[in-house]
């Protein structure tokens, strides 16, 4: 099997028809990588809550844009080993709220520029 071009690169990608979370988490499988994944959300609150599930944040998370930010750029804040974040239909997000998915956007764009994330766009 030919290693995916997402496998090992950090950056944001929009996968393309018929990518689906199950065949992300498929590939992922065979190759040892971990998938975290943020379903379809529809506001700021739900995206926050949605990234503290997946990603196990801390209690003390403050559910803001800041401390996502913050987190994403801690690598110790991360999930060890190779992992990719899958956002399941992040259509929605900016469709229901512009403004939120511009801002989930830039952080976790910022994130992956950083090196430290992985992060895959699939529609549902």
């Amino acid at each position: 099997m030919t290693e995916p071009g997402w496998a090992d690169r950090p950056g944001v990608y929009s996968l393309a028809a018929p990518a689906s979370a199950e065949s992300v988490r498929d590939a992922a499988a065979v190759l040892g990588i971990t998938v975290y994944a943020v379903p379809p959300v529809a506001s700021k609150a739900e995206f926050l809550d949605a990234l503290v599930a997946a990603l196990d944040f801390p209690p003390w998370f403050g559910r803001n844009w800041d401390a996502a930010a913050d987190l994403l750029a801690d690598p110790v804040s991360l999930p060890a080993g190779r992992w990719v974040l899958l956002w399941i239909d992040p259509e929605r997000l900016r469709v229901d709220d512009p403004d939120a998915y511009q801002m989930a956007a830039d952080i976790l764009v910022a994130a992956a520029a950083d090196g430290r994330l992985t992060v895959l766009l699939v529609d549902s």
